[in-house]
């Protein structure tokens, strides 16, 4: 009888121990759960800010904006999502492409080189602009913005450092 009340104490024990575990697992797994959740919506709205869920409507925007081309025919369509994050702002020049298209900083960086009516170096695109050309900060945060124009095709670079406007890009206003 002993043994049988041994015997019954550790199965008691053990289901217990059981129990215990069960519960504790139960609740990692509710932790796990969670951590799945939040990175799924996370993905989802990574997808979504960076272009899953991009619409494409027919016609450019008179204000420019930051459009991104990737459609058949760049001239008629634009690829728009609602954060400029992984979106193409400044896109590939098209033939007959307006520059509206562009954002209005880079449509002004395309006004001052067509004034200029010859090439000009970035400090003074930066001085024609009415910024602190004198700022090397100012001065360097502009000199990627002259590459992107003009490996999109909306500038060119005839000699290191100097750039002009493109041929066939008509700058109106």
């Amino acid at each position: 009888m002993d043994e049988l009340n041994r015997r019954e104490a550790a199965a008691r024990e053990r289901a217990e121990g059981l129990r215990r575990r069960i519960e504790e697992l139960s609740q990692e797994l509710v932790a796990a759960e969670q951590v799945l959740s939040r990175l799924a919506i996370t993905r989802e709205t990574r997808i979504e800010i960076l272009g899953g869920a991009v619409e494409v409507v027919e016609s450019l925007p008179e204000s420019g904006g930051d459009g991104a081309e990737e459609p058949e025919d760049e001239s008629k369509f634009v690829a728009r999502s609602g954060s400029p994050i992984g979106v193409i702002r400044v896109p590939l020049r098209g033939e007959g492409m307006a520059v509206s298209v562009l954002p209005a900083d880079y449509r002004d960086i395309l006004e001052v080189l067509t004034d200029a009516g010859r090439g000009l170096r970035c400090a003074h695109v930066v001085a024609a602009l009415g910024l602190d050309a004198a700022d090397r900060s100012v001065v360097e945060s502009m000199r990627p913005k002259l590459k992107r124009l003009t490996a999109r095709g909306w500038l060119t670079e005839p000699t290191p450092g100097l750039y002009t406007v493109a041929d066939g890009v008509e700058v109106n206003g």
